[in-house]
């Protein structure tokens, strides 16, 4: 099979989406004859020159200067250039009416994959002209729920993912979104995300621990990007209390965004041991998750739908031997096995939250049968099976995916 996939978020630029395209563009490759549509970036040529499958890069980005996106583990970013490069990749899904064609009559293909909903119109589009036989479309979370412009972004939004030969929710939660907007079930498949497990897995991290300070201490660790949905706030909140039980214990937190000076302020004010590592090198992430030795994510939903659709931190942490303490929120209890990998608390609840901290930091035992369920979630959870589920669905396999998958 021919197929086109299609992308406004793609390295070398790195992000949650960013990946999800990258390692299903790599796994559909081993089996299928694939080329990716994407918006150019600098640096990109010499980064497609490695792929073992060909980038058409729209042109009209080659001369905008953007830069990569610099996203701290996995999801942070800052300055000009990350807010020009938004604009730029954001309205990728404008013109990809007109790229889409030209990359499909070009390549042959007449089957299209898009890694999100907002190039998708494209191929509903070019469906309808006789350009594409079918398309296929994956839901992540926050991208179905945002309608700044109300119900008739809704409409088109059912349309697009109605007209697709089968919807991809990376969560449950997903999927009852996508179902919400009026799409039939029978489209739907749920299709975790998953891990590099060739990338993240167990390792020495004592150098790391040695070069922070950190020998000897107890580590809560967070990454992602900060801002409200992330629940750092809350973190925050809980890890004094966790803190007065475990004076030694120090709270990690790795990335960058918006809310860094407000938490940095908030920790600054409750003298909480809050350790702000801004960017952590892509090398450095499986060490950095090693050395925790919980790792926390605190999310909750934000008015207008922003919202954690699934929680990828969460299964690298788990990749890498770490047990994680979560929020009952959006799609992360998809990522988290509770009371077998992790714990999941309810979002928004700082006294949970540092109960379940506790919990895991002062129990060695619970700490290293959470740890083992973690690996265990991991060995499950790779890439390939997400891929392998996806291309059962496009090939007439399964019309919906169980959680046996999970």
């Amino acid at each position: 099979m021919r197929l086109l996939l299609v992308s406004q978020d793609f390295s070398p630029a790195v992000g949650g989406v960013q990946t999800y395209a990258d390692r299903m563009a790599l796994a559909f490759s081993r089996r299928h004859e694939v080329t990716v549509l994407a918006p150019a970036l600098r640096g990109a040529a010499a980064h497609d020159a490695g792929l073992p499958y060909p980038v058409l890069r729209w042109p009209w980005w080659g001369m905008s200067g953007a830069r990569p996106r610099k996203r701290a583990a996995r999801d942070g970013r800052s300055g000009r250039a990350g807010v020009l490069e938004d604009l730029l990749t954001s309205g990728f899904g404008a013109v990809t009416p007109l790229a889409l064609p030209l990359a499909a009559l070009r390549t042959g293909t007449r089957v299209a994959f898009h890694a999100q909903v907002a190039t998708a119109g494209a191929a509903m589009l070019a469906v309808r002209w006789g350009l594409l036989d079918r398309y296929y479309v994956a839901a992540h979370g926050r991208e179905v729920l945002w309608a700044p412009l109300g119900a008739p972004q809704r409409r088109w939004r059912r349309a697009v993912f109605s007209g697709a030969a089968a919807v991809f929710a990376v969560s449950r939660f997903t999927a009852d979104a996508v179902r919400a907007l009026g799409v039939p079930a029978e489209r739907i498949s749920v299709v975790p995300n998953g891990v590099d497990r060739a990338r993240f897995r167990p390792g020495d991290s004592w150098e790391l621990r040695r070069r922070l300070g950190l020998a000897g201490r107890r580590v809560v660790l967070s990454a992602g990007r900060l801002v409200p949905r992330k629940g750092v706030d809350t973190l925050i909140e809980a890890f004094g209390v966790v803190h007065a039980v475990f004076p030694g214990a120090v709270l990690v937190i790795a990335g960058e965004g918006p809310d860094r000076e407000r938490l940095a302020a908030m920790a600054r004010a409750r003298r909480v041991p809050v350790r702000f590592l801004g960017r952590v090198p892509d090398e450095e992430l499986p060490a950095l998750y090693g050395m925790a030795d919980v790792f926390a994510l605190a999310a909750r939903e934000e008015p207008g739908g922003d919202v954690e659709g699934f929680g990828l931190v969460l299964l690298e942490a788990a990749a890498c031997g770490t047990p994680c303490v979560a929020s009952r929120s959006g799609g992360v209890p998809d990522a988290v096995d509770d009371g077998r990998s992790g714990l999941l608390v309810p979002p928004g609840d700082a006294g949970e939250l540092a109960v379940a901290l506790l919990r895991v930091l002062g129990d060695r035992p619970l700490r290293a049968r959470l740890a083992a369920g973690a690996l265990t979630r991991a060995l499950r959870s790779g890439w390939e099976e997400s891929a392998e589920a996806i291309l059962a669905r496009m090939a007439g396999g399964s019309k919906e995916t169980t959680d046996e998958h999970r």
